[in-house]
């Protein structure tokens, strides 16, 4: 069964922030993986590791799974396959979803009321982007100090 057009354009912006989120792997300065930009600021491969766990998280809310993301050696060919494992993960889910459970409602902690998976997907999405935005800064700081 062909996907709807909303479960479809899910995939497609899925499928780009891991594209955009594999280009940022690429540009990390070698051996700067675990470079801190300032005390507190998590290391690029925190940021990459943070992203793809959230999506587990939501996942597993979704469906009741226990999927769960082991944190990865500090390599980037273990970033990579992590971040092509973590896309599949979500893709897959969204090809199996059914236009019912796309709509069929879960709770979050941290807002009142349900909310759909729908939603939750999109919210994933931004999610992941917020942390894009966050790998950039990053970046800019360890090219300017590589």
């Amino acid at each position: 069964m062909a996907p709807t057009r909303e479960i479809a354009d899910l995939i497609s912006m899925t499928e780009r922030c891991y594209r955009e989120l594999q280009g940022l792997l690429e540009r990390v300065p070698e051996g700067r993986l675990s470079a801190r930009v300032g005390e507190e600021g998590l290391p690029a491969l925190d940021q990459f590791f943070h992203a793809c766990g959230a999506d587990y998280h939501y996942l597993n809310l979704m469906d009741g799974g226990t999927r769960r993301l082991v944190r990865p050696p500090e390599e980037r060919g273990a970033l990579r396959e992590m971040l092509q494992q973590s896309e599949g993960e979500v893709v897959g889910f969204l090809s199996r979803l059914t236009p019912e459970e796309l709509w069929s409602q879960r709770q979050v902690k941290w807002r009142e009321g349900p909310d759909t998976c729908f939603w939750l997907f999109l919210h994933m999405i931004g999610h992941k982007y917020y942390h894009i935005g966050q790998l950039c800064s990053i970046l800019h700081t360890l090219e300017a100090t590589a």
